[in-house]
């Protein structure tokens, strides 16, 4: 009987693992990248979501959303140290929101502002890169 209700525990922690585990692949990481931080087989982590999310889980994935715009403006070096943390802790607060947003907006395109540029530079053949003097 004990190691029934120590076997529910376990199952209950490993799901909420594999939860977090998921929220950190929508958010970009590579499942060997979430292998690694986890110490889960990246062929378990594939199994276990397609078996929580469904065979199509990789669908839920934004690659278009609003987490990469997130993610360039947390590379740009100009940021001060204050100010990356400032944003890495709304983006933690507001991740379920992000999330949501990206699944429910998945047709949505949202360009990075170097995904603008390279955009509009294509667009109008402009040579010396600063678009907006074109427009």
């Amino acid at each position: 009987m004990k190691s029934n209700s120590k076997r529910g525990r376990n199952y209950k922690n490993a799901e909420a693992t594999l939860h977090r585990a998921f929220q950190q692949w929508l958010q970009g990481k590579g499942l060997r990248d979430i292998s690694t931080l986890f110490s889960i087989p990246s062929t378990t982590l594939s199994y276990s979501f397609r078996r929580l999310y469904g065979r199509d889980y990789k669908a839920l994935k934004n690659t278009n959303g609003i987490l990469p715009i997130i993610q360039e403006h947390l590379a740009n070096p100009k940021l001060s140290s204050s100010q990356r943390r400032s944003i890495e802790q709304w983006k933690d607060t507001q991740l379920k929101e992000i999330l949501l947003n990206d699944l429910n907006n998945k047709t949505t395109r949202l360009l990075t502002a170097k995904e603008e540029n390279q955009l509009t530079f294509k667009e109008t053949s402009h040579t010396d890169k600063d678009w907006r003097d074109v427009l």
